[in-house]
Formats: C-alpha cells, structure tokens, sequence
C-alpha cells in the first residue's frame, strides 16, 4: 500500500490523539468536538485507500498484517463516528484514537506477507471481514468499558468535578457496549465459520491446531462469555465492563503470543 497516504493516516491520527488528550486536560468539549472531525478525516482518507487499491489485499492475495491492522482501525473509528451520532460519548475518543493511531503505526511499518494464491477468494474475503468487523465491535465495547469505570470510580468519590461537562452519560456507555456486542458477536461467529469451512477445503482437520485458529477460538470463547453474561445473565454496568475489558487483554496477550509463533498457515494476519 502507498506509504504516503499511510503516513498521512497516522498524522491525522497522531493530531486528533493530541487534541482528545488536550480536551481532557484542558477540559474543553469542543476540542473533542474538533478531535472527532480530525477522526473522521482520517477514516474518509483510509476508505479512499481501500477503494483506489479495489481491496487488492483481498482479491490480489496480498492481505497482510498492514492490511489487517489498517482495516481493524478503520472499522473501530467508524463505529466509534456511528455511535457518535447517538450518543454523546466524545470523551471516548480519548482512547479510540490511540488505538487507531497504534494500528496505523502498525500498518506503516509491517512488511508484506501475501496470502497463498490458492487460498484468495470470495470466501476468505468474507471470513476476513466479519472476522475484523467484529474483534473491531468487541474493542469499542472494551474501550466503552474502561471509560465507564474510570467515570463511574469519579463518581463515586466525588472526583468528577469540573470533568461533569465532558464526561459522557454512564447510560450512554453501557448502551455503546451493548450493541457492541449485540452485532459483533454475531458477525464474528459468522466470520469464523467461514473460516472454519475454509479450512476443511483447503486443507483438513490439522490446520485448526494452527495458533491463529487457537487464538481465534479463544477470542470467540471471550466474545461469548461476554455476551452470555450481557444478554443471558442481563448484567449491565460496571460487571460487563470489567469482563469486557478483562478479555480483550486476554486476547491481546494471547494474540502476540500467536503473531510471533513460527508455526501458522495463515501468518498474514
């Protein structure tokens, strides 16, 4: 992919990160307000990529890890914009745009790993973009966690003060975690069923003991806990967000032990 129009992704995120932190010491909505303008922006300008290279990284076969980290953080930004337009969570940005900015960096930086030429297709392209879509939700839904406990331990002992005006609602942050995961649960089951398909046609049962597919299983392991206890045990609040919040680590964890094992059929992603 074009370095140039990479770079200029991770400046714009670079400068809504540095205006979202100003909004909080400052304490000034509407340089949050500005922030999410600078992020969308940025996500306009990582569509405009997509569209000038046709996905090429799906249909030419050569997803690889820039691909996957630039198509992760242009799906959390966009569903962070999304929630934007109903709630009044710019607050939140705070900690979504240094995740969009990490991946960005990541997407600058990675090398090119092509995926086998026999293996591209419509259905690896769809396994890969439920599979994303949904890890993206199921990290809003965290980030959505994290803000609601640093605000609601403000709260709580009174820390809150002069921050009243910028924080967002709690209410809105528990609706944001979930529908979080009210669609990415689904889209990620989806996305790994494909791909579990997949692995039967291209190469057997002995291609689930890769450690990407251990690793997507535990995510989706996590992913489901999370929603049972949300939309099964109907916990809300502060409980969903610290399950919510406890399995992403785990899955990050567990995910760069995954990214540099040397053993993997599909070390693209």
């Amino acid at each position: 992919m074009n370095n140039e129009l990479l770079l200029a992704v991770f400046v714009l995120y670079a400068i809504a990160t540095l205006l979202f932190l100003t909004a909080v010491v400052c304490k000034k909505t509407r340089v949050a307000k500005i922030g999410t303008l600078v992020m969308l922006a940025a996500l306009v300008l990582q569509v405009l990529i997509f569209f000038i290279y046709h996905w090429q990284g799906i249909s030419a076969a050569a997803f690889g890890a820039g691909e996957f980290a630039l198509s992760l953080s242009l799906f959390i930004v966009c569903a962070f914009l999304v929630f934007q337009a109903f709630t009044k969570t710019h607050l939140l940005g705070a900690f979504v745009a240094p995740t969009a900015l990490s991946l960005s960096a990541v997407a600058l930086i990675a090398g090119k790993t092509a995926i086998p030429s026999k293996m591209a297709g419509g259905a690896i392209a769809f396994h890969i973009a439920f599979a994303i879509v949904g890890e993206a939700l199921f990290i809003i839904a965290a980030l959505a966690g994290a803000l609601f406990l640093i605000q609601e331990r403000l709260i709580k002992k009174k820390g809150a003060g002069v921050f009243i005006r910028l924080l967002p609602p709690l209410v809105d942050l528990d609706n944001i975690n979930h529908h979080s995961l009210l669609v990415g649960f689904p889209l990620l089951t989806i996305g790994l069923l494909v791909g579990v398909f997949y692995i039967f046609d291209f190469g057997g049962l002995r291609l689930l003991a890769d450690s990407k597919s251990v690793w997507a299983a535990l995510m989706w392991i996590c992913y489901a806990l999370v929603f049972y206890q949300r939309h099964g045990l109907g916990w809300r609040g502060r409980k969903v967000a610290w399950t919510s919040l406890a399995s992403v680590v785990v899955l990050l964890v567990s995910f760069f032990f995954a990214l540099n094992c040397p053993v993997s059929w599909h070390r693209f992603l």
